[in-house]
């Protein structure tokens, strides 16, 4: 059996967000074609690595894993240091540590592996002080970093869009710096692949994986009346942050207004307490324990988001469950979806309450977005997809 070794940048257990949903994907295709998978996985405040969270499926003899802690808190100190007397970006000097690398190279000399994949931008950042010796090493892309912090940049005023423009400036160097060392990019959607064909990097778009059910029917009808919608994310991602803070202060007081009924329900890891004050139209809800169990009794998921690079997972989730969705442009950035088709689309307050008329006027429209939602999952995110897809990619890579 073929070996690989992945690095993570944070657990994939549990599955608790959009990192570590697109993470166990991976993990889980490259077990269902057949290799064996031992991962470093960086052990970080955020995501702690827990044995008792371990997958029940990953408990056998093709996968295993070794935890390394990795500090990835920035100090004020060390931020204003990194301001005034270094060009570097600090999200990535704070993870470089020869500890860090020197593990990794052990663990990568010792297991023999002539594949290592690097899953995501930490992951990344400890590429340059790697001896690769003959080994292919494969960067799984969830997004394009920079592109993150440019977005919030101009979502923020003076003088926090200096300082975040700036961080985007340095990510971007680092981001395309580090590209030489590259054999192959894994990129999460044809958005993220994009940055690395332009600069001739050997590109695949490698989508996650959802549970599909293979139902010829939807079986949730929704009350029109008193319609239930919802948001689900991590909250200590600032896009994430800015998305509700904007859904709260412009399209919250216009949503009541038309809706007086509906239910508006946020949530999220690390839900900042008291940030937003509770109505009959908006709740909290808080972190919730599982997702499909919550989004069961709702109707619609809503994803405001105005910064943010890659592919909102949870969006790809809730469609391969037959929910419609409602969203941003930027939220829909990197997965193949026509608006009007596959959701409905939105980018003020206006437009807002007019797509989710046009639900509550016609019923048909509800149950035509959430087949199409799903139709679009089975062709993209469908684990039969994946493993013929990663198969093909391996093969040629142990022929170059």
């Amino acid at each position: 059996m073929e070996k690989v070794v992945v690095v993570c940048n944070k657990s994939p257990f549990p599955d608790i967000d959009g990192g570590t949903s697109a993470t166990r994907s991976l993990i889980q295709g490259l077990l269902n074609i057949g290799r064996e998978v031992h991962a470093i996985i960086f052990d970080t405040y955020k995501h702690p690595v827990l044995d008792e969270n371990l997958f029940d499926e990953w408990k056998n003899a093709a996968f295993s894993y070794k935890a390394l802690h990795v500090e990835t808190k920035i100090k004020p100190l060390s931020a204003i240091q990194n301001l005034l007397f270094s060009s570097e970006s600090i999200h990535i000097t704070r993870v470089q540590d020869e500890r860090i690398t020197q593990f990794i190279q052990t663990e990568i000399d010792s297991l023999n592996v002539n594949l290592v994949i690097f899953d995501g931008l930490f992951a990344l950042a400890q590429i340059p002080a790697l001896n690769k010796q003959n080994r292919k090493f494969v960067y799984r892309a969830h997004n394009i970093e920079h592109v993150v912090w440019e977005k919030v940049a101009q979502n923020s005023n003076f003088p926090r869009s200096f300082y975040v423009r700036l961080m985007a400036k340095r990510l971007k160097k680092f981001e395309v710096k580090v590209l030489s060392k590259i054999d192959q990019v894994w990129a999460i959607s044809t958005d993220t692949a994009k940055f690395f064909q332009e600069r001739n990097v050997n590109t695949e778009v490698v989508y996650p994986t959802f549970p599909i059910s293979d139902s010829d029917t939807i079986e949730h009808t929704p009350n029109y009346e008193r319609l239930a919608l919802f948001h689900i994310g991590a909250m200590d991602w600032l896009p994430n942050l800015e998305a509700i803070d904007y859904f709260y202060l412009e399209i919250l007081p216009k949503f009541s207004e038309a809706f007086p009924n509906s239910i508006f329900y946020v949530g999220g890891r690390n839900f900042p307490k008291g940030r937003y004050k509770e109505s009959n139209n908006f709740k909290v809800v808080g972190e919730i324990e599982s997702y499909q169990d919550f989004v069961a009794d709702m109707d619609i998921l809503v994803v405001p988001l105005l910064s943010g690079s890659g592919i909102r997972m949870k969006i790809g989730e809730t469609m391969a469950m037959g929910i419609p969705v409602m969203a941003t442009k930027v939220a829909m950035e990197g997965i193949p979806a026509v608006p009007g088709t596959h959701y409905l689309a939105f980018e003020n307050a206006i437009e807002f309450v007019e797509a989710l008329r046009k639900i509550v006027s016609n019923p048909y429209l509800f149950n035509k977005l959430a087949f199409a939602g799903r139709d679009l999952a089975l062709n993209y995110f469908s684990k039969q997809k994946l493993a013929s897809q990663l198969n093909r990619i391996l093969s040629d890579l142990n022929k170059a």
